[in-house]
């Protein structure tokens, strides 16, 4: 397993609600967090993925949800 890490435009729990329907069902996402309530100058979003490649698929829930992720 792998911890990847993202910088997002996620703000607040809303934007969390809104992107956590996107992301339930990605194979391969195993476990993800998002830190908007403790934010961290570099990345805002964690997720433990098996392999680089569920990568894309997560940034892609994001712009489907409205909202930039990008790998850091």
């Amino acid at each position: 397993m792998k911890t990847l890490h993202f910088q997002t435009t996620m703000k607040c729990a809303g934007c969390v609600a809104a992107v956590s329907p996107k992301l339930e069902g990605i194979r391969g996402l195993n476990k993800w967090q998002a830190l908007v309530d403790q934010p961290n100058p570099d990345y805002n979003f964690t997720a433990d993925v098996d392999s680089d490649e569920v990568s894309k698929d997560i940034m892609d829930a994001f712009q489907k949800a409205g909202y930039e992720a990008r790998p850091v």
